[in-house]
């Protein structure tokens, strides 16, 4: 029992000291510091590493209510957030609220938003909208500069609709 006592009290430390050192145990557990919301569960794409297929695709699209009532606790605990992820493993271009959800964490206080997508669907106008609403991080993520080897990782998708973005800045 001393055993897992100490080991409990080192694991608490080394939070502490990972997380955030001006903050007690106590405070750290009170709110979650990153999150992840997955808006759309859906993907426009069909990598073979993902696991798209075993989705459950009973509702794609988080509801209005329910983003709102989430995003209604981060905005309380504002000032407690690292980072606000709004996606997961589908393709976040496709909710077509994004830009809105957003402008509401953003006009919450939130610090940080992010999110990841493929950028097959990332136009001029899109990147406005994002830029607009106040996102602070985007991660494109592209598995190769190969053409025929992106294409056998992101299946569905076309080498040249990522390249666009870049010729377009």
């Amino acid at each position: 029992m001393d055993w897992l006592r100490m080991n409990n009290t080192k694991l608490k430390e080394y939070l502490v000291r990972r997380i955030s050192d001006k903050e007690t145990y106590g405070d750290l557990v009170n709110f979650p510091r990153y999150l992840e919301i997955e808006t759309i569960n859906a993907c426009n794409a069909r990598c073979p590493m993902c696991t798209i297929t075993n989705w459950n695709k009973r509702t794609q699209l988080i509801s209005d209510g329910l983003f709102n009532k989430i995003a209604s606790e981060i905005i309380e605990h504002s000032g407690e957030m690292k980072r606000v992820s709004l996606y997961r493993d589908g393709e976040p271009l496709l909710d077509k609220k994004l830009a809105e959800r957003i402008k509401m964490l953003k006009d919450g206080n939130v610090r940080d938003v992010a999110i990841s997508t493929n950028a097959s669907l990332l136009t001029e106008y899109k990147s406005r909208e994002l830029l607009n609403a106040g996102i602070d991080l985007v991660i494109v993520s592209i598995d190769s500069l190969n053409k025929n080897i992106y294409e056998q990782i992101r299946v569905g998708l076309k080498f040249e609709d990522v390249l666009r973005i870049y010729l377009i800045s």
